[in-house]
């Protein structure tokens, strides 16, 4: 299980004094194994934000940019293929001898007698997203007066974090999420906790009329719960999401599948969301069965098998 240190700090009132290294001579003597300590964030730590100063076309190549950047000290020139960058935009920069996650160091290129010396990134390379491929423009942060030019891009996005790896043990299924250690530690150092009861919206529409649950196996599942959201737009999560699911060893999918990561991650909860429209349907109603499997299922025929 792997716990995010920043994540226990919102959920807990740890003194600022209190480091992650006595978070985990804590959990050892509540009698957790810690299995490791360290910060996924190494490989982004370098990339900072800098801003477009100039845009002007490069030797007439259709799709080849000369970009002016200001990375808080000075100038620098950077040529790339990605032309729908704009004058002011604050962005994702690597300078040279910047190792990227997929093991390339940036270099200087002298092309065509112009020095290029660094490279923007996009979320895709930076491990935020499965196929964002644009440039990661940070405008909207920006507006926060407490980041600058030239600042860490982990300091703007808040994600530098460090996590620790712990074995937690069959009998304490109540630990597996980051409120379950979060309760543990709030005894153990004597403070206070954070989160509270989550006021959720309860809808009056009866949902009974068009979903007919079945439990078969009331022994090995006694209680089955579900709740139908509407008007959903399936769309890529925000990016302090994304980086949390990843730090975690979870990859990003879209907004829906990583909020259900997301809740379990915290609340030890597991969730799965179904497209209400792909569900069989049955003359009554629609039907969710929960069942074992029958022998030599295959998964890809669980939806409309016997």
């Amino acid at each position: 299980m792997r716990i995010s240190f920043n994540w226990l700090k919102d959920l807990i009132n740890l003194p600022s004094k209190i480091t992650v290294n006595d978070v985990a001579d804590k959990l050892t003597m509540g009698g957790f194994e810690v299995e490791e300590i360290n910060n996924t964030s190494i490989s982004l730590r370098d990339i900072i934000i800098v801003r477009i100063n100039e845009v002007s076309d490069f030797l007439n190549r259709r799709y080849s940019k000369l970009y002016v950047v200001y990375d808080g000290t000075k100038n620098i020139n950077v040529i790339s293929k990605d032309y729908n960058l704009k004058h002011g935009d604050f962005v994702a920069f690597a300078g040279v001898g910047y190792k990227l996650p997929n093991g390339v160091i940036v270099n200087k290129n002298i092309i065509e007698g112009v020095l290029s010396s660094g490279v923007f990134l996009s979320e895709k390379e930076l491990g935020f997203s499965l196929h964002n491929k644009n440039v990661f423009v940070l405008n909207s942060i920006m507006s926060n007066d407490k980041i600058i030019v030239g600042d860490k891009l982990l300091k703007a996005l808040k994600i530098d974090d460090v996590f620790i790896t712990l074995n937690i043990t069959p009998n304490r299924s109540d630990a597996l999420s980051h409120i379950g250690i979060a309760r543990e530690l709030a005894a153990l150092f004597n403070i206070p906790i954070n989160f509270g009861v989550l006021n959720s919206v309860i809808s009056n529409k009866n949902v009974k009329h068009r979903v007919n649950l079945k439990i078969r196996n009331t022994e090995s599942c006694s209680r089955y719960a579900f709740k139908i959201i509407e008007n959903v737009k399936i769309k890529e999560s925000p990016t302090w999401l994304k980086a949390r699911l990843l730090a975690c060893g979870i990859r990003p999918i879209n907004n829906v599948v990583d909020i259900t990561n997301f809740v379990m991650l915290e609340s030890g909860q597991p969730l799965h969301a179904f497209d209400l429209d792909k569900i069989k349907e049955t003359k009554s109603s629609i039907n969710i069965e929960v069942r074992n499997s029958y022998k030599d299922e295959k998964l890809n025929k669980v939806i409309g098998s016997k």
